[in-house]
């Protein structure tokens, strides 16, 4: 298993920031699809899809993928004990 960080946009009604997490996958093609099932669009639907990692809950946000990199296991405990990402599943 490799570790990766997958860096998102989003945009929370008029502003945008930017999101991340870490995850692990087998391959970098793996990861970027995990990943990308993170990405949703703004809207309130009828019948509610499970929420993503950074669906607020309010309607107003959605996520799109900005791009996914691996990192080294040395670099996820930094990005994680600096508060930078937080991992999608506990490994």
């Amino acid at each position: 298993m490799q570790t990766y960080l997958a860096q998102f946009t989003i945009y929370d009604g008029v502003h945008e920031h930017n999101g991340a997490f870490l995850l692990s996958a087998e391959s970098y093609k793996e990861a970027e699809e995990i990943a990308q099932a993170e990405e949703h669009d703004a809207g309130i639907e009828d019948e509610p899809e499970p929420r993503t990692y950074f669906d607020y809950g309010d309607g107003t946000t959605r996520a799109r993928l900005y791009r996914v990199t691996e990192v080294t296991p040395q670099e996820a405990i930094t990005i994680h004990r600096l508060g930078l990402a937080y991992y999608l599943k506990e490994f």
